[in-house]
């Protein structure tokens, strides 16, 4: 798990179903660390505010480099609220500045000082993903300055908006093969498989 200046924002709970389950906590800070940590399965992006340290998450290349060949290598990840934003190609901060990220998704990130989602937010899967099977209703919530935009029609989304705006404010969970992205917070605690299908995908990748 990033947890450091720029992902700092976790919920415990989270973290707890994910032990109960099998998984090992390893902690990594994508701001210092040049590499990602050893005989790691899965990557998990806290909510944070990357964009106060955008310049510093810019010019680790080695990091950025590790993370986008993770989610090429088809290493199970997920992030939340505004970690996703270090996952696209940029990071425009409040003052305007722009800074390169990691990538992975096709779409940049911008901070805006108008709150661009204060809601508590209820998905329906549409796609089989990397917490839920399709079909499946969770909850979670949505609140945020920022936006992602420039986003490719034939963008993956792995959840269709019963309540809340998601992504573009009829999807939420970009997907890039087993990554998730989501601009809101899921609560695990709210069914526990979402934590149990996690740590599978772990497996899964462990044993490839």
């Amino acid at each position: 798990m990033a947890f450091d200046e720029a992902f700092s924002c976790h919920n415990a709970d989270n973290l707890d179903l994910l032990e109960a389950y099998g998984a090992q906590i390893v902690f990594f800070s994508p701001v210092n660390d040049q590499q990602l940590p050893e005989n790691i399965d899965g990557l998990y992006f806290p909510g944070g505010f990357p964009d106060r340290v955008a310049k510093k998450l810019s010019t680790n290349q080695s990091m950025l480099k590790k993370i986008k060949e993770a989610v090429y290598d088809e290493m199970p990840i997920y992030s939340e609220q505004g970690s996703s934003m270090y996952l696209t190609n940029s990071i425009t901060d409040f003052e305007g500045s722009t800074f390169p990220m990691v990538g992975a998704i096709s779409g940049k990130s911008i901070l805006g000082w108008k709150m661009q989602a204060l809601d508590s937010s209820r998905m329906e899967a549409i796609k089989n993903n990397l917490l839920t099977s399709k079909g499946s209703i969770i909850q979670g919530n949505d609140f945020r300055f920022f936006k992602i935009y420039e986003i490719p029609k034939d963008t993956k989304f792995a959840y269709k908006m019963r309540i809340g705006k998601g992504v573009n404010g009829t999807n939420e969970g970009i997907m890039v093969n087993n990554m998730l992205s989501m601009v809101g917070l899921v609560y695990f605690a709210f069914d526990t498989q979402i934590a149990k299908n996690f740590v599978n995908y772990a497996e899964k990748y462990h044993r490839k």
